[in-house]
């Protein structure tokens, strides 16, 4: 099978090197992305404009408890300290998370990007990975599961549907897995923001990357989670980006910034206290 692979500097592309020292071997990035030196300077000033959650607010959020596994790529793995997506959660809430993103991996079997061994697939699936058997161990005694694997895929043009190695196959197959494991546990598929093309002056709702734009591999997370009983958190409502404000909330057009982490936490904590809710 043929994955049409768009590179163009595509700076989507989840940049490897940081995050864990479990990570350390993970990645080979092959994406040049400009500007993403995160500098003691740009801290300084992000700890200025810090949004902090108000206290009734982040309160009302605490009665949110249990286990979380994240499974996903670098939006959440690049940072995995307590200023990491992660890290604020936990702060907002009363979530144990279990942050097992690895940057620049699909949820397919992507060779010559991120490695077989590193995509969401072969780690639950295909059980290739040395850190498997851990995952899988924290899957089985976890309430929540979240899926956050999107982006990649989109910036290495895997076909949404239709082969046995698409992008929908991958997460209907770790859905299956993820059942196995936990047959109790609640999936809550994590929709992605909205990114930005920054040589190509495009959002990626713009660009088609080859099996189409972000849209088509959010139109698939939303099917599958209709169709295996999962929920769904549209991150794209925790703002409004554009080719106007994009450097407001990325660095690179792909990840987050400080502040923005912040925010995306907080928007997640809130609607996933509407799902428990509800």
């Amino acid at each position: 099978m043929k994955i049409k692979i768009v590179w163009l500097m595509l700076v989507l592309i989840f940049v490897s090197g940081c995050g864990d020292s479990t990570d350390n071997a993970q990645v080979e990035d092959t994406v040049t992305i400009e500007n993403t030196v995160f500098s003691e300077k740009e801290d300084a000033e992000q700890n200025n404009n810090d949004v902090e959650v108000e206290e009734d607010e982040e309160n009302s959020y605490k009665n949110m408890s249990g286990k979380v596994v994240v499974l996903g790529d670098s939006l959440w793995g690049l940072d995995k300290g307590p200023e990491g997506i992660a890290g604020c959660l936990e702060e907002i809430t009363s979530l144990e998370v279990k942050n097992y993103c690895i940057p620049g991996t699909c949820a397919a079997r992507i060779e010559g990007f991120s490695g077989t061994k590193d995509s969401m697939i072969a780690i639950l699936v295909d059980n290739q990975d040395a850190r498997s058997e851990e995952i899988r161990n924290e899957i089985s005694e976890s309430q929540y599961v979240f899926i956050e694997h999107c982006n990649n895929d989109y910036s290495m043009g895997v076909p949404t549907t239709g082969e046995d190695n698409c992008y929908e196959q991958a997460l209907l197959d770790s859905i299956s897995v993820i059942k196995e494991l936990n047959p109790e546990v609640q999936i809550v598929m994590i929709l992605p923001t909205l990114g930005y093309l920054i040589n190509m002056e495009k959002l990626t709702s713009e660009y088609d990357s080859g099996s189409g734009t972000i849209d088509a591999y959010i139109d698939v997370m939303k099917s599958v989670a209709e169709k295996e009983g999962a929920r769904v958190v549209d991150m794209q409502k925790a703002w409004t980006l554009t080719k106007e404000n994009w450097s407001e909330y990325l660095v690179d057009g792909a990840h987050l910034k400080k502040e923005a982490r912040r925010e995306y936490a907080a928007y997640l904590a809130q609607e996933l206290n509407r799902l428990i809710e509800n």
